[in-house]
């Protein structure tokens, strides 16, 4: 038992070892990552921006993350096709107070982002986010298009286009950019752009990073959903309890059990040592008459005879081929062969009678 246990823990901990290697080995520049992830540490990643507002990572759709109501998420570069905006769950998150910050290089849903027809240095149009005069775009200047763009209010404008716009909805606000490097990590020093990530990002909100418009989610599971409904503590409850079972169902109480001498004996034996008693105690004659005589209570037993009319079923049944016993003095070992072939013959024919009889 304790060997096993020993087997356990090594067992456990060689795991665990393994585990933290391949972490530590598949960490790094983490270079496979689009341009959009806060994976991505190279030149074009948004690694930097992630640090610098200690945001956390979003690996979930928007309707079932449960955030806050007043989160900030940053969506930058979404990859796959948008057919809307928003879904019902962001725009109602939106409404109840979230920002959505949606950083764009083409087109999403509705949202167009194209380059400027006329470039023009980007200029601030709208008196917000103070600390935020100067952009720089160092991919070219793109400009905001689609009903999006023309509900919400140009915060940033390339000419008479809007490069940045923010549309209110409600207690929420959705921040409309095409200009996501930005906000990229070989460029975030430069002139406001840092000022205006952490503008975007509020004061004291909950700050996320959305991982699951770069392709990086996990699927919901049946684990998640319980999770997600608040059984959390009952799993690790019956874990814990599950344990605790096999742990005691393992330990032994008191002192240990010796294991039973053994007693059992062949069949063989049995009737030989049975056979040498009766043949130091009783005669031959004696031998064959106390045979006789279970011949003859296993007849009354089988078919219920009693006195002469049991003794005459008996002797139908053994036939005139017994030799007589006598009354006294020992017999020959002929005629006591003689007497137990009889009677075994006497009992085949009692086991073919009530076989028959049960046939019929």
């Amino acid at each position: 038992m304790r060997s096993l246990r020993v087997l356990l823990v090594w067992a456990g901990g060689t795991a665990f070892l393994a585990g933290a290697l391949a972490v530590v080995a598949g960490g790094g520049r983490r270079a496979g990552f689009p341009r959009g992830s806060v994976f991505n540490e190279s030149p074009e990643g948004i690694s930097l921006a992630h640090r610098y507002l200690r945001a956390g990572v979003l690996t979930r759709p928007i309707s079932l993350a449960r955030l806050p109501g007043n989160a900030v998420v940053f969506r930058v570069r979404p990859r796959g096709r948008a057919e809307r905006l928003l879904t019902p769950a962001e725009e109602r998150w939106v409404r109840g107070g979230g920002r959505l910050v949606l950083a764009i290089e083409a087109d999403y849903g509705p949202l167009m982002a194209a380059p400027s027809p006329r470039p023009a240095p980007v200029r601030k149009v709208f008196p917000i986010w103070p600390g935020v005069r100067r952009l720089i775009t160092p991919d070219g200047t793109r400009a905001l298009g689609g009903t999006p763009a023309d509900e919400a209010h140009a915060v940033f404008a390339s000419g008479s286009m809007p490069v940045l716009s923010r549309l209110t909805m409600e207690k929420g606000d959705v921040v409309l950019f095409a200009s996501p490097e930005v906000l990229e990590n070989a460029h975030l020093g430069e002139a406001d752009h840092l000022r205006l990530l952490v503008a975007m990002a509020g004061k004291a909100r909950p700050v996320l990073f959305d991982e699951w418009a770069q392709g990086h989610g996990r699927d919901e599971g049946l684990l998640d959903l319980m999770l997600e409904w608040g059984f959390g503590p009952a799993l690790i409850a019956a874990a814990c309890t599950f344990a605790l079972w096999l742990w005691r169902g393992r330990t032994r109480l008191g002192p240990e059990d010796r294991e039973p001498a053994e007693t059992r004996s062949e069949a063989v034996d049995l009737v030989d040592s049975l056979a040498q008693l009766y043949d130091r105690a009783l005669t031959r004659r004696e031998a064959a008459r106390l045979y006789r005589e279970g011949f003859q209570r296993a007849v009354g037993t089988r078919t219920g005879l009693k006195g002469a009319a049991l003794a005459a079923r008996a002797g139908e049944l053994l036939g005139r081929g017994v030799p007589p016993l006598e009354e006294a003095g020992e017999i020959p070992p002929s005629a006591f062969l003689g007497v137990i072939r009889a009677v075994n013959d006497g009992y085949r024919r009692l086991h073919e009678d009530a076989h028959s009889r049960r046939t019929l």
